[in-house]
């Protein structure tokens, strides 16, 4: 009988077993519950491998018949499973996925086509997109406009409580006078007044004017003539109410007009209108307690591009010939061309005095577009080129964009102010220009933009007032970079809402109110 020897390794089968590797399992998750299964971690026995008979031999890798199962033979195994016991998933991935996908690209296309059709006034229907990246821009581009109007139904429900219930019967006891003609030529075109409590002590019932009694000793209020936007085909001064509430509030007589929008109207119109309604405000403002050695003109958007291009026109077609340093220098410029080609002499007759601007004691621009070239280039980018009125309004060539671009005017200014000579005094008729322009400009401009702005980038406002610093027009050109503000918030931040506080509402009322009253320039 053999001994038995306790300090020997057991050989035999069962003990063999004991010393392998515990299994591990591993589960597969889904709708209905969890599948488990159980794998060895390291060897799998065949049926035809060599029998084991010791540890030495599950060492020896070559003497094991094993199988590994590899991470992707694994996946396609959890899919195949997947499959196999949910058969809904199986049909959903067959059968309704496609057919969602068909129905997702026809909504797509259905949508992308009706809003170009009726935004872009296409000839015929062979220009109709097609391309799936271009529908693809489209939606998100209705998806993002959706999305934003959705935001400002607070403000419309205030916009509605302010304008139709607060402000019913007397529109006097509110401090607002609605409709008012400003442009016998176009008798279409009217203004709206907010006229601040304590500005007006004695009223006319009739056309809420001071009579001359009351304007004795009276404190005068500083003016805003507020252009608003609306990407220059969309927009009315009743929409804008809340603005001119809230800067009525603020003590400032407030004028908002309105002006012929695309297809209606021209580039020319506009600008013509935007002039028409300074001169206006400057001429009558005193009757409603306004001061007209304070006016101010603000911008946002579209708004903003007509008050910079109408105040720079303006200072272009009055100054002098001599200043130009003769029609040679002028000719090298095609906007100065162009602005001088139709006044004698590079400047204004007698009987065109009053089609002039008054000496604004400031502009405010909040982000808006001054480089029409550069802002049709990201319009394209987003594929709403051919929605947008800018591009069909500015006249479609680059020629003309730069020609309404008051980025490239401020340019032009400076390059042809740079090729004056000097003159027989020995002063250099390029401070005589500068001088002269400095004198016609606004005594003060703030330029407003977010850094989050996807609509206009802040690259238009930046380029804009490096060109205006680039007049050497001294400390009274400003730019306010607002962190993290997008497109609409610098005029919906300052609508009285029904909402929280806007986090911008404080910044940029305190913005405006440093720049009008701050006192550091003066006339």
């Amino acid at each position: 009988m053999p001994s038995s020897n306790s300090s020997e390794a057991p050989s035999g089968p069962e003990n063999i077993r004991k010393q392998l590797p515990r299994p591990r399992s591993y589960h597969i998750s889904s709708y209905f519950g969890t599948v488990r299964s159980t794998s060895f971690s390291s060897t799998t026995s065949s049926s035809t491998s060599t029998p084991v008979s010791s540890l030495s031999d599950i060492s020896d890798p070559q003497r094991l018949n094993t199988t590994v199962v590899p991470g992707k033979n694994r996946t396609k195994r959890l899919l195949l499973i997947v499959i196999a016991l949910f058969p809904p998933f199986t049909l959903v991935m067959v059968v309704l996925l496609p057919s969602i996908l068909l129905i997702a690209a026809v909504l797509m296309y259905s949508l992308a086509w009706f809003v170009f059709w009726s935004m872009a006034a296409p000839k015929s229907l062979s220009a109709m997109p097609l391309h799936p990246r271009k529908i693809w821009k489209l939606n998100k581009a209705i998806i993002e406009v959706i999305v934003s109007n959705i935001g400002l139904l607070p403000v419309g429900i205030s916009l509605i409580k302010y304008r139709y219930f607060a402000m019913r019967g007397s529109t006097k006891s509110s401090g607002l006078l609605t409709d008012i003609q400003y442009m016998p030529r176009r008798p279409s075109n009217k203004l709206d007044i907010y006229i601040p409590e304590g500005s007006v002590r004695v009223m006319d019932s009739r056309s809420f004017r001071l009579n001359g009694d009351a304007k004795a000793g009276l404190q005068l209020r500083p003016v805003i003539v507020f252009i608003y936007g609306g990407g220059w085909a969309s927009g009315n001064k009743w929409m804008y109410t809340l603005v001119g509430a809230r800067l009525r509030e603020m003590g400032y007589v407030v004028f908002i007009p309105e002006y012929s929008v695309f297809p209606k109207g021209t580039i020319q119109d506009m600008e013509q209108e935007v002039r028409s309604a300074i001169q206006w405000a400057f001429e009558h403002c005193e009757e409603f307690g306004g001061d007209p050695q304070r006016i101010y003109i603000a911008g946002h958007s579209a708004g903003a591009h007509l008050c910079a291009l109408a105040v720079l026109n303006d200072c272009i077609r009055r100054t002098p010939a001599n200043l130009w340093g003769g029609p040679s220098n002028i000719s090298k410029s095609p906007i100065l061309s162009s602005l001088l080609q139709n006044i004698p002499q590079g400047q204004f007759d007698s009987s065109a005095a009053n089609d002039v601007l008054p000496r604004l004691r400031g502009m405010m621009l909040y982000s808006g577009v001054y480089d029409i070239c550069e802002h049709y280039k990201h319009e394209s980018m987003r594929g709403v080129e051919e929605l947008s009125a800018m591009g069909r309004l500015m006249g479609g060539t680059e020629e003309s964009f730069r020609l309404w671009s008051p980025k490239y005017i401020l340019q032009e200014l400076i390059e042809v102010s740079a090729a004056i000579d000097k003159d027989s005094t020995g002063q250099t008729g390029q401070l005589s220009l500068l001088q002269h322009l400095k004198l016609l400009l606004p005594v003060e401009t703030l330029v407003v933009h977010g850094d989050k702005d996807k609509t206009v980038p802040i690259k238009s406002s930046t380029e804009l007032f490096a060109e205006l610093k680039a007049l050497n027009l001294g400390p009274s050109t400003q730019f306010q970079v607002m962190e993290g503000m997008g497109h609409e918030e610098p005029v919906v931040a300052i609508m009285p809402s029904i909402a929280s506080k806007n986090k911008y509402t404080r910044p940029l009322i305190q913005g405006l109110r440093q720049f009008m009253e701050g006192g550091k320039y003066v006339l």
